[in-house]
């Protein structure tokens, strides 16, 4: 074997993070085998890739790697292959593993990623093409001579996303790795593009730009939801399909060459709308460049206090903070859920003068007067709790032309709707109304220049809940959910996490300008949230709620759930090239996981018809109502919902269980 330099390892290393299909490869001498210097006697299969390799491995790997039969198969060990693998599989005889990955792999589809391996073997290093299996796909159309190629969705406005192409402007195409062959084809709304031949990474925003001269070309997709049951979804936004399939869809359609009429830099700067009939209505905003310099600010926060989260839900936080009254995150403990409430207080300046209160709940909390305190009216005092929120809540009065935010911690150790209730009630209303009754104002208070009898709850406080969800909380009630975005933050992986602290820049804290309600306010879109939505959409949520109701009469969409949802909308960032940091259909996606589907709590008698059941390694539910009808035409046509699917999933796999889901 030759000697590889660093450059070239690093890139063969890096080749393992790409996804490709596969299927057990039978035309080779041994398909799979046992391992003659394993004492264990562990299992080997070869796989064939049906799908562009990456790059380096054509390049350098597939003349040099360590195969008898000099093919270009991955090889497969089953002791790094335990996902797949049934329970007693280890405990099984070679001939009895060799008929069982026979039986598992054998016809199928095969979603993996490569392993390459540099390794000392008789004082010689060798590289090795090993794999790690991802998924394992069903296909009763299945061929040997099936060729899959690659495509990825862009979440976006079908005109946004042509002056980009046409512009040469960075665009956002996610989960494809750079040591991949060129992109083909790129999925946008109902249209199919192609003919890309060259890209380059910019360099600024790690986005892709289109720098080929050929002519981009676009074929509309009749029937979306056929097209995306014959894809095979490999991670996020990138997904494989069979060439054939793209091929018929090219020769019987009617292609149109993109030209650049339908949008244009100069319409966009005037404050155009920017309008996807079909699904919702959406205004660009005034430029807003500090909110992304915000934003971009939390994220370093973020990392430097050891958090590792996606950016999307760093959006998706902020957006929430900026159109609901209450915004509680959830998720596993360990997660850092205060600390990122924390971040992205000091990113905007809180942390000054005493302005971000973390209150922790106790599960002896009980009335307000916990959170409170009460007027003692033996002694004629107003006796204040020792959480000081009746304190920030008068300062926030006091200077109204700045921000605050209170945090109260762990929210659900007791139970939410006993001593938040005057929040609840409140913090729906307008600004004016929200008087936060303490005492009578005809009664006697030696200290009520301190502490008033009422204190007004301006815009200028952001309150925001932790909860975990486990057998010492308490569950919401309809009353709150219906008023809160419940926000789950994604776990990103551990090398994500490392590789982020290593990169972490320098914070700026160039946050002096922030703090200010004026300036917070400047972000703000205060719409009609129904303004956000068309027909179309309000037609599927009205469908949704009809659904719903049919098994709880007084569980659905509320007319106040639907203007929130509208205003998130209409409150998405976006950037320097005029990209929504959130794509409309993802947005509306993560609106109906956090609004909708959390009222969607019961027994297997009540909701199991709705829900459907799913066994622990099923991927889709059994008679889920609930399902088919996100993974309809109607739902197609709005976002691909694929949040909202994993949500049903995991309810379903719930009520199969315990007979309950939460």
């Amino acid at each position: 074997m030759r000697e590889y330099n660093r450059t070239e390892l690093t890139k063969l290393k890096g080749c393992n993070d790409c996804i490709l299909v596969g299927k057990l490869a039978v035309e080779c001498q041994y398909p799979i085998g046992v391992m003659s210097n394993s004492s264990d006697k562990n299992v080997f299969f070869n796989i064939k890739p049906i799908c562009d390799e990456p790059m380096p491995v054509v390049e350098f790997l597939n003349n040099e790697v360590d195969n008898e039969e000099k093919n270009n198969n991955y090889l497969g060990i089953d002791i790094y292959q335990w996902e797949i693998m049934d329970d007693n599989y280890y405990d099984l005889e070679p001939q009895e593993k060799m008929k069982f990955i026979e039986e598992k792999l054998g016809n199928k589809i095969i979603l993996f990623t490569p392993a390459i391996n540099v390794k000392n073997y008789n004082m010689e290093k060798k590289l090795y093409k090993n794999l790690r299996i991802v998924s394992v796909e069903e296909d009763g159309a299945f061929s040997d001579l099936d060729y899959y190629e690659s495509y990825v969705t862009i979440n976006n406005f079908n005109s946004v996303f042509e002056e980009q192409i046409l512009s040469k402007k960075p665009i956002n195409i996610c989960d494809y790795s750079l040591y991949m062959p060129n992109l083909k084809y790129l999925l946008c709304g109902e249209y199919l593009y192609y003919g890309f031949s060259a890209w380059k990474q910019d360099r600024r925003s790690s986005m892709l730009i289109h720098v080929g001269e050929s002519s981009i070309k676009k074929v509309k997709i009749e029937d979306l939801v056929t097209f995306k049951n014959n894809s095979i979804l490999a991670k996020g936004d990138h997904s494989f399909i069979k060439r054939g399939l793209i091929e018929n869809l090219i020769l019987s359609g009617e292609p149109e060459t993109v030209i650049k009429s339908i949008a244009n830099s100069k319409e966009i700067s005037q404050g155009t709308a920017i309008k996807r009939e079909e699904i919702f209505h959406y205004d660009i905003l005034k430029d807003c460049d500090s909110e992304i310099e915000f934003l971009q600010e939390l994220k370093r926060y973020t990392i430097a206090e050891g958090l590792c989260y996606d950016f999307s839900d760093l959006v998706n936080f902020h957006i929430s903070l900026k159109t609901n009254p209450l915004t509680i995150l959830a998720g596993m403990a360990g997660m850092g859920k205060t600390q990122l409430a924390l971040s992205y207080a000091r990113a905007f300046g809180l942390n000054k003068e005493d302005r971000v209160l973390i209150v922790p709940i106790s599960p002896s909390y009980t009335e307000p007067s916990d959170i409170l305190g009460y007027l003692n009216n033996s002694n004629g005092s107003y006796i204040p709790s020792e959480t000081g929120v009746v304190e920030f809540l008068v300062q926030a009065n006091k200077n109204k032309d700045k921000m605050y935010m209170i945090i109260f911690d762990e929210m659900n150790l007791s139970q939410i709707e006993h001593w938040f209730a005057p929040f609840i009630s409140l913090l729906e209303l307008n600004e004016r109304d929200r008087n936060l009754r303490l005492y009578s104002s005809k009664s006697q208070c030696n200290n009520k220049e301190d502490y008033p009898s009422s204190v007004l709850i301006g815009n200028n406080i952001l309150f925001v809940g932790t909860v975990n969800m486990d057998e010492t909380t308490k569950e919401f009630s309809d009353r709150l959910l219906d008023r809160a975005n419940i926000i789950t933050p994604r776990k990103k992986s551990f090398l994500q996490y490392k590789k982020e602290q290593q990169e972490v820049k320098t914070l700026t804290h160039n946050n002096e300008e922030y703090g200010f309600y004026d300036s917070y306010m400047e972000w703000v879109d205060d719409c009609n949230g129904l303004e956000a939505f068309n027909e179309e959409s309000l037609r599927f949520l009205d469908e949704l709620h009809e659904l719903i109701q049919s098994y709880d009469e007084q569980r659905g969409i509320s007319f106040r759930t639907v203007e929130s949802i509208g205003k998130y909308l209409k409150n998405i960032p976006f950037d320097a090239n005029y990209v929504p940091l959130i794509s409309m259909n993802d947005a509306f996606d993560i609106q109906i996981k956090q609004r909708v589907l959390t009222k969607i709590r019961g027994t297997r008698e009540q909701f199991g018809d709705l829900i459907g059941q799913c066994e622990p390694m099923q991927r889709i539910p059994e008679n889920s109502q609930l399902y088919e009808l996100f993974n309809s035409e109607i739902a197609s046509n709005i976002s691909s919902f694929k949040i909202t699917k994993k949500e049903i999933c995991r309810k379903a796999r719930e009520l199969s269980l315990y007979g309950y889901t939460n």
